[in-house]
């Protein structure tokens, strides 16, 4: 996703993470639909808050 020059530090991608989240959560209600898990990544889970990866 990044090239050799990229600063690995920024939280840039976080950023439009958090914002795509919070834009659902406007129309979707508190349900999280974008999730993510350690180490993988993120992911749009099938059912939103499901505990189940």
């Amino acid at each position: 996703m990044w090239d050799s020059n990229a600063d690995l530090f920024s939280n840039s991608f976080k950023v439009h993470i958090n914002s795509l989240k919070k834009k659902l959560a406007v129309h979707l209600g508190d349900k999280e639909f974008i999730r993510n898990t350690r180490g993988i990544g993120y992911f749009i889970a099938e059912e939103a808050n499901d505990e189940t990866v």
